[in-house]
């Protein structure tokens, strides 16, 4: 892993907005890189990842993964 190698430490929950926001649907690699780019970090990109998509129904709205046990 990158961050294994170059040393950078995160936090827990810094880790956990990372893996929320890579799980969400939508987003692979190059949007979670560009997004955090864009936002500064994974926990202000899943801020503002529902505004960034088309206004739509309810149903078909981005899912953020919310975690194990979390609606």
């Amino acid at each position: 892993m990158l961050a294994a190698r170059s040393g950078v430490q995160l936090s827990d929950r810094r880790r956990l907005s990372w893996l929320r926001l890579i799980r969400s649907e939508n987003v692979g690699p190059a949007t979670l890189r560009a997004l955090v780019n864009q936002f500064g970090g994974a926990e202000a990109a899943l801020d503002a990842l529902p505004a960034l998509s088309p206004p739509r129904r309810p149903a078909l709205d981005p899912r953020i993964h919310r975690g194990r046990g979390r609606a």
